[in-house]
């Protein structure tokens, strides 16, 4: 009874010996025994804090999974040729996508049979028109007419998202001498309308 009211009187400001007993350990645990504490999934984030940790290779983790039936020689380099050879330097910046989508490759095809425009005047997503200071639209098609004046088409899917649209407005307010068109499509018929300055 007497050594449990002793324990109990430690609440009041007295240490218990078992508290004095676990800071006694502690203190004593060198860097060692902390290291032994940590488990292996900690132990392989940090390898830099467990140098014993190692990361394996593919052909070591191969060998241990499948066991020694294959093992892939992982290539030396001799002399002065590279394993992956360099590409070769590009001097011009290229692009090898497709200019125009599925949508806008229809409409080219019925833009170029349209009779109040000239064909070989043609051109896709060749224009550029600023709208404000660093903020520039680019429409989808720019011609000229057979009666000499400029059109420029926006071709439009049935998701248009906004922010085409905006642009298109602004860039007829800007430029009111250029023939603003929108084009689009629903089923197999185009329509088109005349965007107002």
């Amino acid at each position: 009874m007497e050594s449990k009211s002793h324990e109990n009187t430690s609440r009041l400001g007295k240490r218990s010996p078992s508290l004095h007993v676990r800071h006694a350990t502690f203190r004593q645990m060198n860097l060692d025994d902390l290291r032994n504490q940590v488990l292996p999934s900690n132990r392989k984030l940090n390898p830099h804090l467990f140098p014993e940790t190692q990361m394996k290779t593919a052909a070591q983790h191969n060998a241990e999974v499948c066991g020694d039936a294959y093992v892939k020689p992982e290539p030396q380099p001799t002399g002065d040729w590279p394993i992956h050879p360099a590409k070769p330097p590009k001097r011009i910046r290229q692009s090898s996508k497709p200019l125009l989508n599925k949508l806008e490759t229809e409409y080219l095809a019925v833009l170029a049979r349209t009779e109040a425009v000239r064909p070989e005047t043609i051109v896709a997503q060749g224009m550029r028109f600023q709208l404000g200071n660093g903020i520039w639209y680019k429409p989808d098609f720019s011609c000229l007419s057979k009666g000499g004046s400029m059109w420029a088409i926006e071709v439009k899917g049935p998701h248009a998202f906004r922010g085409g649209f905006e642009n298109l407005k602004v860039a007829a307010h800007l430029y009111p001498w250029i023939n603003w068109q929108l084009a689009w499509k629903v089923k197999s018929q185009w329509n088109h309308q005349t965007i107002l300055p």
